[in-house]
């Protein structure tokens, strides 16, 4: 079987993350994590902006 995510056989790379509830290869779950990480840190920084906005 080819894996859907990446293309590459299926055999032997087939993860799932039970924390994130993501099926997908471990290539494929890097590339989920790095763009959830993405926005969580872009989120992270409009509030950092808004509280320091209410500081002042």
């Amino acid at each position: 079987m080819k894996c859907k995510n990446c293309g590459e056989s299926e055999e032997g790379h087939f993860v799932g993350s039970m924390l994130m509830n993501i099926k997908g290869c471990s290539k494929f779950i890097k590339e989920v994590l790095k763009v959830t990480n993405y926005y969580e840190s872009v989120s992270k920084e409009e509030q950092d902006k808004k509280e320091s906005k209410n500081a002042h």
